[in-house]
């Protein structure tokens, strides 16, 4: 669709190209060809493609699925459990007791005595003299060294603080005496004579006045110091030495002695007897009995059911495309002229130095 209206586009445009053409002035012309070049200049309408965007509306075709109810006819198989009378042989047991005669076997018991010879081994006790290798202890006396700590006398020098001071006797002045209260605000007890203080006297008092001074003093005090010295110690050691011993060794001597044996003695004998012995013997009987049986029918029915159903519908769509326009343009290009259809007769102007071109002789 879109090439059709592009062709259309370029008739349309090169047809007024052609009648823009043949509407101007011929310059071959017999009138003005006297002076008329080789060439000629010529107005064309060119046609350009351009690339436009243009909004169509246009119909797609979408899909739809849609469930839609769908009656159907369904045969299936049932199975239905039916009694149904059945006759079948039954085996009864029947218990019945009868005497029967047996014969077993009876192990009689009886024990026996015998004299069996047999070996019997007994201790033997004997001397051996053997040698053998003894640890003895000996002391032996070995030397060696020892350290011990001995306090020893040291002179060193220390600081001590002595007071050199002296006693001083100092006067000491007596304080103000108490001024006595007057008569009349004292009371008897408080007013009486001892109530106020005698004038003391000034008095002499000793003081010390300290004045210490610091000396160094020599002085010895014991150090302890560790003296090594060679010294003997007595070690016990154990020397192997080979001693001869006498040991007691017991051997064990065989001896055949004859002792009595009580030996049991089992001895088979038949015994006849009559024993009562129950049988079951199985006695066969009909019955009818109701036995389920399993049937199967092919049932029909009808259900319903959602099918989905495909259907195409036609939506409008607006879409942008591009397309090529063919856009006039009016050039100018110089063209040769054309030879003459027919022979024309040219007369030459006097103006015309050069031969025409439309001249037949040319």
């Amino acid at each position: 669709m879109k090439r059709a209206v592009l062709m259309m586009c370029a008739a349309v445009l090169l047809m007024t190209a052609v009648v823009a053409t043949s509407a101007q002035a011929d310059p071959c012309d017999p009138v003005m060809k006297a002076c008329a070049p080789a060439m000629r200049q010529v107005e064309v309408t060119v046609c350009k493609p351009v690339v436009v965007e243009r909004q169509i509306q246009c119909y797609e075709t979408r899909k739809v699925v849609e469930m839609v109810p769908k009656t159907r006819a369904v045969r299936e198989w049932v199975c239905e459990t039916v009694m149904v009378p059945e006759t079948r042989t039954v085996c009864e047991p029947v218990m019945k007791t009868k005497m029967v005669q047996c014969t077993r076997t009876v192990i009689d018991r009886k024990e026996v005595v015998e004299e069996q010879e047999v070996t019997v081994c007994k201790p033997v006790w004997r001397t051996e003299t053997r040698q053998c290798t003894v640890m003895v202890p000996q002391q032996e006396t070995r030397q060696g060294t020892q350290t011990r700590c001995v306090m020893k006398p040291v002179t060193r020098t220390k600081t001590v603080c002595e007071d050199k001071g002296q006693w001083v006797t100092e006067v000491i002045e007596p304080s103000a005496p108490k001024a006595c209260a007057p008569i009349a605000a004292c009371k008897p007890a408080a007013c009486a004579p001892p109530a106020c203080a005698p004038v003391a006297q000034p008095h002499t008092v000793k003081k010390w006045v300290p004045n210490i001074v610091k000396k160094e003093v020599e002085y010895t005090c014991m150090v302890p110091t560790k003296v090594t010295e060679p010294c003997e110690y007595i070690v016990t050691v154990c020397v192997p030495k080979t001693v001869t011993r006498e040991y007691q060794v017991c051997d064990m001597v065989p001896q055949k002695e004859t002792r009595k044996c009580v030996r049991i003695v089992c001895e088979p004998r038949q015994v006849t007897e009559t024993v009562p012995v129950q049988t079951c013997e199985m006695v066969r009987r009909q019955e009818t009995v109701m036995v389920p049986k399993v049937e199967r029918k092919l049932v029909c029915r009808e259900e319903t059911v959602m099918c989905p159903v495909t259907r195409c519908e036609r939506v409008p769509v607006t879409k942008t495309i591009k397309c090529v326009e063919m856009q006039p343009t009016v050039v100018t290009k110089t063209i040769p002229c054309r030879p003459p259809r027919r022979p024309r007769v040219c007369a030459p102007p006097a103006a015309c130095a050069a031969p025409s071109p439309c001249d037949p002789a040319m």
